[in-house]
């Protein structure tokens, strides 16, 4: 559990998964993590007016994490969609087709990172965390010194 909101994190995530048990799963692993500005929806067309009808046009979340078949269920390509797509800094797209064992980067720029899984786990969460979000190592490691103190 956190203790302080020096071991919270700020970034503003949306969760997008058809399935509500996944976004709560999701969400919980999240909270575990520090991370508490998390959004979960449940259909494209909620995803997309979240995301991309907001009044702030600069607005935009830190991280989605879907479901590529919420993506492809509305007839569009996942890659285009994740890589082309200003409204979010950095994406995370599980399940649909891609059924690799290994992670696929569809983009690498340090400011924009999207990586596809197979399945989404807690410790492949933990993995692209560490990489997007610079003080989230920083965090663990206090809290795990902590712990052991």
């Amino acid at each position: 559990m956190v203790s302080s909101m020096s071991e919270c994190s700020f970034l503003r995530i949306l969760v997008a998964d058809d399935q509500f048990e996944q976004c709560v799963l999701i969400e919980k692993s999240l909270s575990l993590l520090g991370y508490f500005r998390v959004c979960p929806v449940n259909t494209f067309h909620e995803l997309t007016l979240l995301s991309h009808f907001s009044p702030n046009t600069y607005e935009r979340f830190d991280l989605l994490i879907v479901n590529a078949k919420l993506i492809t269920s509305a007839g569009l390509d996942v890659a285009k969609f994740c890589v082309n797509n200003s409204r979010f800094r950095h994406v995370l797209v599980y399940g649909g087709e891609y059924s690799q064992a290994k992670p696929q980067n569809l983009s690498v720029k340090p400011h924009h990172q999207v990586r596809r899984l197979g399945s989404l786990t807690h410790q492949s969460l933990v993995e692209f965390l560490s990489v997007i979000d610079t003080d989230f190592i920083k965090r663990r490691t206090r809290t795990l010194s902590d712990k052991v103190a």
